[in-house]
């Protein structure tokens, strides 16, 4: 008989249920007044590109552009996947081991 007046005069809510509830009445407020918000959207620096500085007679001469830029050492390479142009620029820097300056250069865009 203890028992039933203990459940009788006991408290309508437990801990776990003012949780509950304050956990859902948190969600609501979430859910009216900040889930519609916009979010910034980042801004981004616009980047301009300046045109090349060309002279008025553009010489595609391979040997023009190795007397006006000091080198004395050209690799040409031949590539469809870009392989050979990379191992190209490999030779060309390897030249300053030995006291060159190398150039690498595509034929198709030379005049020979």
């Amino acid at each position: 008989m203890t028992e039933e007046s203990e459940t009788e005069s006991g408290a309508y809510f437990s801990n776990l249920d003012f949780f509950i509830l304050s956990l859902m009445a948190g969600m609501a407020v979430y859910w009216f007044f900040f889930k519609n918000k916009q979010k910034e959207q980042p801004t981004f620096k616009k980047l301009t590109v300046a045109p090349l500085a060309r002279s008025s007679s553009y010489d595609p001469s391979f040997i023009n552009k190795m007397k006006n830029s000091g080198r004395n050492v050209v690799v040409f390479y031949g590539s469809q996947t870009g392989t050979a142009e990379e191992f190209a620029g490999r030779l060309a820097k390897d030249c300053a081991g030995y006291g060159m300056k190398g150039m690498v250069a595509d034929p198709e865009e030379c005049e020979m």
